[in-house]
Order: structure tokens, then sequence, then C-alpha cells
């Protein structure tokens, strides 16, 4: 029976008006007394599947996390830095890092060939790009959207012991095998 102020308006509520028992959901002779909260409660999750490659990019979660990254490095100035030994210095005069800095192909900007670069970079663990050469001089850097497969002999001569294979090629890149 409900006393009190609301005594007339008092309708019955299954859950509230149950007695005061606990509720089992396993068999209690064969599970001790819970004593933390932890051991009262137990979910089962399913076994997690790791995704990569092209499932990561059906994730909304994942691809959140890729643009606000990408945004981040499209952001940020682009300097060219050469390394001697252990030693760093800023190249002021470089044709490469200016079509870096500025426009690296008459599509894309800088910003937004990072912003390619960075995703295929973090979902599929590499990302190219070819530097288009005209006359000896760096004219145009374009993202390498082709598969490329990378391979390493030792035999051959310094300078052509690391290939890459760009097959079948795409619209900018032709399809062939590179050196480092």
């Amino acid at each position: 029976m409900v006393r009190g102020m609301n005594a007339k308006h008092h309708k019955p509520n299954r859950w509230r008006d149950m007695p005061s028992t606990p509720l089992r959901l396993r068999n209690e002779a064969q599970q001790p007394e819970p004593t933390t909260f932890a051991e009262a409660v137990r979910v089962d999750l399913p076994p997690i599947r790791s995704v990569s490659g092209y499932g990561a990019m059906m994730s909304v979660a994942f691809l959140a996390c890729m643009q606000t990254k990408s945004r981040s490095f499209m952001s940020m100035p682009v300097t060219a830095v050469e390394r001697s030994g252990s030693t760093r210095s800023v190249v002021e005069d470089d044709e490469v890092a200016d079509l870096l800095g500025t426009r690296p192909n008459e599509e894309m900007t800088a910003a937004d060939l990072f912003g390619w670069t960075i995703p295929r970079r973090d979902t599929f663990g590499t990302a190219y790009w070819y530097i288009e050469w005209f006359r000896g001089r760096p004219v145009a850097i374009w993202p390498v959207r082709a598969s490329v497969s990378y391979r390493y002999v030792k035999e051959n001569a310094p300078g052509c012991r690391a290939t890459y294979t760009v097959a079948p090629g795409d619209d900018r890149v032709p399809a062939g095998t590179y050196f480092t």
C-alpha cells in the first residue's frame, strides 16, 4: 500500500511493487556472492576484429580521426630539411620544396596533396608521390593512386637496389619500375 500525498493517484508499477529480492541471472549455487561491482556486472562482448585498408575507410569514427589529422597537417607550412649525418639544415633554394610549399601540380594545392597523403599513409601503410620532370626540372608532384610494390635487391648497383613498381599506372603516373 502506498501512503502519503499521492496515495489516490498511485498507479501500480510492477518493478516498484515487486518484493525486494535480488535479481539472479546465473545459477546461485555455482557462483559465490559478488563482492565488487565488476564481479556483479559482467557483460560478454563479441571478439574485437581488426579493420584495415578499405574496410577502415567504412568506419565513421576512423574517417573523423583521419579528417582531423589531415586538416592539422594541411594547415602546417612546408619546409625542406636536408640531413647530413646527425645534423639537419633547412634547404633554402630547392625546386621540389618550392612545389611542395605552393602548388605541387595544376590540380592540387599543397594542402590537398597532404590531405590525400596522410589518410593514405595511415590506412595502407604507405603513400607515394611521383615527381614529374621536364628538361631536368621538377614541374609537378602527383600522388600515386595506383598499386605500388616494393622490392630490394642487394646485388644491384647502389641507387638501383630499391625499386618501386607501379602497375597498372593511372592518368598521371605511368606504369613502370622506378628507383630511389
